[in-house]
Formats: C-alpha cells, sequence, structure tokens
C-alpha cells in the first residue's frame, strides 16, 4: 500500500520547496512540489526531483570507507567510530583541539545536521569559520547591514504590485524559479521588468529591457542613475529629510562622479542609464532584486551600498512594491538552542576565513591542522583555489568527510562516511534567501545498511569522547529546543509547525514603518560603523579590480541550471564549457567547439569553446560546480576577498586563452 508524506528540498537554494513524496512498500517511487506550499504551489524544478535519483543512485556511499594504500576499504560504523575516536584524543592530547579544524557549508540546509558546530564546539573549541555561508553573499549582507540594520526581503506576493521591478544580477529563471511569477505578474500588472546583467540570461530574455552592464561596475552605474535622478530632481525629498541620515555628503559623492566616464565603465550607452534612470525615478513604487553574483568583487558590498541608496533617494522603501531586496532573514534571527548554547564551550575556538580556508590550512602554526572534519560541503571545487585546497588536505593527518558521494573532496579523505539523504531525516528546513517559510519535513523511508544519520552520529561520539554537557536528548527536544526563540515569540505550537509551512506574519513589507535597525534608526548614508570597520563611511563609487596585459579577460562564473553548487554534476563526464565573446573569439582565432587552454595567476584548465555574441568584450563565462575531472574551474580562482565580509571575490578572477590539440 502506498502513502504520500510531506518532506522538504534541503538544497541550498532560495525557495526551500515544500515536497510531497510518495512511498510504496518502504520505497519511495514519486517527488512533486507541494501544493499546498504557498512558494511552491506544486512544482518543483529538476534539481528538487533528483534527490529521488541521489537516493537511489548506485553511485550512493552506504557504508563508511576507510582509505588503505590509497585504496578505499568498506569498514563498520563501530570500526569507523573506534578510528574517530582514536584520532580526536590523540590530536588533542598532542597538539590540542585547535589542531582539528571543521569544514562546513550550506550543503544541507536542515537544523538537525547544525550538530556537529554543537559537537566541536564541546571539545572546547577548534578552528573553525568565522562567518558560515560567507563565500557567496556576505559581503551584501554587511552592506544592507550598515544601510537598514538587516537584510529584509519583500515577499513576492507584495512585489507584484511593483511599477517598475528591477533584476540586478540576479538569474531567478535558474536558481529561483518560483520568483518567476512574479515577473509575470508584474508584466501582467502593466509593471515594467529590467534586467541588468552582463550576460542575456532567461531571466533576461523575458524582461522588457536588459542592460548588458560590465562585471563589477554596477555602483558606477548606481552613481550614474543617481546623479540624474538629482538633476531631473526626481528624488523624494520628504523620505530624504525624515528617515535618512548622512545625505548631503552622499549627494556630494555622487555629484563628484564623471557621468561623462559612466558609459566607458559600464558599457551601457548614457542614453540609456539615463532611460532607466527615469523610469525607476519616475515609477513608484519600483523594485529592485538583487542577486548574489553582482557583489562577488572585491569592490562588491559598496557597490550593493549604492544600489541600496537608490531606493532611499526615490523613497521606495517601506512601500509595498518597493524595497532594495537582497536576502530574507526572517526565520533564521529566530532559530537557537543547544547549538548557541554550546558556544561557551568553545573557549579556545580559533577562527578562518572560509574564502581563505586552504591558505589558512597550509600556513597556521601553533598548532598546525592535524585532523580535518568536512560535511555539507565539496571545498575542492567549491573553495577558492582548488589546487591549494588539495595541497591543504593532502599535507593534514588525517580528513573525514561526510558525504552522499565521491566527491573530488571524498577522494581526499582518510575517512568517508556516508549521510543521510533528507527523505531520511526529520527536520525542519528554512532559507535566509528568499522563501520566508519553515518547512517540516517528515522522514519518508528508513537509510540503508543501519547507516548512523549525523544526528545520531555525535551523540555516540559524544558519550565515547566523554563530554558530560553534550545533550544528550531526542530529536524532538533538539528541534523544540532550536526553535524556542520563535515559539515563544510568536506564541506558537510546536505541533502546529510540524503540520503546515509557517512564516513570520507582517514581513510582507519591510520597513513600512520607517524605523530602521541602524544606530540611528534611520537608512543610514553614511555610517560610522562602516568607519570603524575600516570601510568607507559615506556610500560612494569605489573602482573594481581590472585586468592586466598578461590576462586579459575577465573569468565570471555564475551558478549553473543545471546544478546547485557542485551537487548534480557528478555525472557530467565532458569538459567545462567556456562562453567567449564573438570578437574576442576571432581575433584568437578561436572557433566553437576548439579546445583552449584557460590559465591565471594560480592554474589552468581545459575547456570547450562556446561563441557568444551577447556577452561584453572581454568577459568570458565558465559555469561554476564542475568536477576535477571535467575541469575544475576554481583551479583558476585565487583567494582574493570582498573589502565587506571577506567574502570569495570569484569574479575579480583574469585569465588568457590559448587554443590547443586536445589529444596533445
Amino acid at each position: 500500500m502506498s502513502k504520500v508524506v510531506k518532506s522538504a528540498c534541503s538544497l541550498d537554494c532560495f525557495d526551500a520547496c515544500g515536497m510531497l513524496v510518495t512511498v510504496d512498500e518502504g520505497r519511495i517511487t514519486k517527488v512533486v512540489g507541494d501544493p499546498e506550499h504557498p512558494v511552491t504551489k506544486g512544482f518543483i524544478c529538476h534539481k528538487g526531483r533528483a534527490h529521488l535519483d541521489r537516493l537511489y543512485s548506485q553511485d550512493r556511499l552506504t557504508k563508511p570507507l576507510r582509505k588503505m594504500s590509497g585504496r578505499f576499504i568498506e569498514i563498520s560504523w563501530e570500526e569507523a567510530i573506534d578510528l574517530i575516536v582514536e584520532k580526536l584524543s590523540s590530536t588533542i592530547d598532542q597538539f590540542g583541539s585547535q589542531s582539528i579544524i571543521h569544514i562546513f557549508d550550506c550543503g544541507y540546509s536542515g537544523i538537525s545536521k547544525s550538530v556537529d558546530s554543537m559537537f566541536f564546539n564541546h571539545l572546547g573549541g577548534i578552528s573553525t569559520s568565522s562567518a558560515p555561508g560567507s563565500l557567496c553573499w556576505k559581503a551584501g549582507n554587511v552592506a544592507q547591514k550598515l544601510d537598514f540594520g538587516t537584510s529584509r526581503g519583500h515577499s513576492a506576493q507584495d512585489l507584484v504590485h511593483s511599477e517598475c521591478m528591477i533584476i540586478w544580477g540576479r538569474n531567478p529563471a535558474a536558481t529561483n524559479i518560483h520568483f518567476m511569477q512574479a515577473v509575470k505578474d508584474v508584466k501582467k500588472n502593466n509593471g515594467k521588468v529590467v534586467c541588468i546583467d552582463p550576460f542575456k540570461t532567461q531571466t533576461a530574455k523575458q524582461s522588457d529591457y536588459h542592460f548588458p552592464i560590465k562585471p563589477g561596475s554596477d555602483g558606477a552605474l548606481a552613481m550614474a542613475m543617481a546623479q540624474i535622478i538629482f538633476d531631473k530632481g526626481l528624488e523624494d525629498n520628504k523620505f530624504i529629510e525624515t528617515h535618512t541620515r548622512g545625505f548631503d555628503l552622499y549627494k556630494e559623492e555622487v555629484m563628484k562622479f564623471d557621468l561623462n566616464k559612466a558609459e566607458s565603465l559600464t558599457g551601457i550607452p548614457l542614453k540609456d542609464i539615463e532611460f532607466l534612470a527615469e523610469m525607476y525615478a519616475n515609477a513608484k513604487p519600483a523594485s529592485i532584486i538583487l542577486g548574489y553574483g553582482m557583489q562577488r568583487y572585491v569592490n562588491g558590498g559598496q557597490n550593493v551600498r549604492t544600489i541600496d541608496a537608490l531606493g532611499a533617494i526615490t523613497g521606495n522603501i517601506g512601500l509595498s512594491g518597493g524595497g532594495v531586496t537582497y536576502s530574507n532573514k526572517s526565520i533564521s534571527k529566530h532559530v537557537g538552542g543547544y547549538v548557541d548554547a554550546s558556544e561557551k564551550f568553545a573557549i579556545n575556538a580559533r577562527y578562518y576565513k572560509p574564502a581563505k580556508v586552504a591558505h589558512f590550512v597550509n600556513t597556521v602554526v601553533a598548532p598546525e591542522i592535524q585532523f580535518a572534519w568536512i560535511a555539507k560541503a565539496n571545498p575542492v571545487v567549491q573553495a577558492p583555489d582548488t589546487n591549494e585546497m588539495l595541497k591543504a588536505l593532502r599535507k593534514t593527518d588525517f580528513v573525514v568527510v561526510v558525504d552522499m558521494f565521491m566527491t573530488d573532496t571524498a577522494k581526499e579523505a582518510d575517512l568517508v562516511l556516508p549521510a543521510t539523504s533528507i527523505f531520511e531525516e526529520e527536520d525542519f528546513i528554512y532559507s535566509s534567501m528568499y522563501s520566508p517559510y519553515l518547512c517540516y519535513a517528515n522522514r519518508c523511508v528508513d537509510a540503508p545498511d543501519k547507516m548512523l544519520g549525523e544526528y545520531d552520529l555525535f551523540q555516540v561520539l559524544a558519550e565515547r569522547m566523554k563530554l558530560v554537557e553534550y545533550p544528550v536528548v531526542s530529536r524532538q527536544d533538539y528541534f523544540k529546543e532550536a526553535l524556542k526563540p520563535l515559539i515563544e515569540t510568536f506564541k506558537l505550537e510546536y505541533e502546529n509547525l510540524q503540520k503546515k509551512p509557517y512564516a513570520i506574519p507582517n514581513q510582507e513589507v519591510p520597513w513600512a514603518d520607517k524605523v530602521f535597525e541602524t544606530p540611528s534608526r534611520k537608512f543610514e548614508f553614511v555610517s560610522e560603523v562602516a568607519e570603524r570597520m575600516g570601510l568607507n563611511k559615506v556610500i560612494s563609487y569605489v573602482e573594481g579590480v581590472q585586468p592586466s596585459s598578461v590576462y586579459p579577460y575577465r573569468l565570471v562564473t555564475p551558478h549553473d541550471v543545471r546544478s546547485t553548487n557542485s551537487q548534480h554534476f557528478r555525472n557530467h563526464m565532458a569538459l567545462a564549457e567556456i562562453f567567449i565573446p564573438v570578437e574576442d573569439a576571432k581575433y584568437l582565432n578561436i572557433n566553437t567547439d576548439d579546445v583552449v587552454l584557460v590559465q591565471s595567476e594560480n592554474g589552468e584548465i581545459k575547456a570547450r569553446a562556446m561563441l557568444d555574441g551577447s556577452i561584453p568584450i572581454g568577459v568570458v563565462k565558465i559555469m561554476e560546480g564542475t568536477w576535477c575531472k571535467d575541469g575544475a574551474v576554481n583551479k583558476l580562482i585565487g583567494n582574493q576577498t570582498c573589502a565587506y565580509g571577506d567574502q570569495a571575490a570569484y569574479f575579480d578572477t583574469f585569465i588568457k586563452l590559448t587554443k590547443i590539440d586536445f589529444d596533445k
């Protein structure tokens, strides 16, 4: 007899979908979107549907694997636990807890698998990330915290009221498909949809206007727009006078910007910039939807601040259908529990910057890293500088990787532990990017071969390591404690959170009361907090990094519609594709399907050429996430970071191209 069970998608995604899972005699046969979920509305993308393929893939790992003489052999869970305890204990005894490093990210977004951080905190503090998730989006969050006090996003239901929607550096058609309904609704309501993106993406094709901007020049475009708005008297003086701080200093910076350089800096004709500025300023409400690609530059955080300022000077903040939406940290602010409480035990914690984790391992002293635990991440191909990451793992005495598959990172491990799927776990899922909903995931089927999920594994390890204050509690009690801030603040019943998705009420229009979370309680064009951080005090234009004569082409590595980061590329068996502007390809005598050697200061890969007439001259594109066998693009990328948030500045990578004979 079959049954339908409610679950949720655990991928690192904007949408955090609800799913309905059909189970026949203990085996899942179908996965579809939950029609009752307010965001999902009955459909999920192919990456969500691929959970089923991943669950029953013949490549899936189901037993612990220990590397012996360069080969992996199966061992029992008892042997694996004995080995982990032995290595942890000896490492702490000989080198101290700081010689242990925990490398993790957002490959699984559920609450239950955050127990790894709790466990390592109870060891007394290890080497751990100073800012989880800051590989890709921290610069923008820091920028919006300086301007608004935090990042709060408009709901899709509210954004349909926009008369003008600017999608800036974001491609929701590939990464946030449920947002595309809002795009369609704006157009249906006679609003205008604008896409600002270096590439003619699927989102750009569905927009009314596309402005192909030079990568990294977003701040120049925003400053040019602001100057035009002031010149034409289109600013909202009432909002500025009542709800902002430091406007005069900001306006001085805007008027100092050389408008005559805007076209050469951005690649957008000045008449088009004027058209865009007037269209945005004359529409009310008008919204700006920011992506996470347009701030992956050294100057990325400052670029976000200049765009935030456009919303403030036009009075589009706190309006239904308006705002500058970057992320949505509504649920995350109300999740805590045992993990947060465990931080008091981490008295010897040592922190690394995620964008420089490999450099940290390779250079840190007193003590050096001896033991690594890697989970919810594939840093060999996702962290900057694949070659340095490989060196870091190979110099570490003992490496444990937890994953469902033998990734490039898992291949470097001494011990690989199989991970459970979301369908084999009971969990709560939420996103801080777009969906405002907390979603409960039932356990649908049992894990194979008596597999231990991380929640149960760390309870066993805590007992074996004699961590007497480690909370050995039921999963239900762990969830209740984690969600206690949410439950108490909004007077909820835990059981009701298990029945249907929950969103915090009255979050559709951020800053509707015009009271911000900054020190002044106003939108801050001038920020003393920024100054104390060593950043520009006033929102202003900061020029980005430029190419050199040796490496003349900027490399941009956007997300691929086919995969969430590297997770869905395990069976991709072809060279990475490099998209080259037609004029640059002609100059280099490169044709479609030619194999090219792509070189940067950090490394090289081979790639297959694809000519693209819509890409700005001097820019090339390789989609991120492909594995080493196909040409891991992060071999080209160094560990440069943004000025804001120490985030990886992936897109400030420059390369040169040479056509080669692939057979040689």
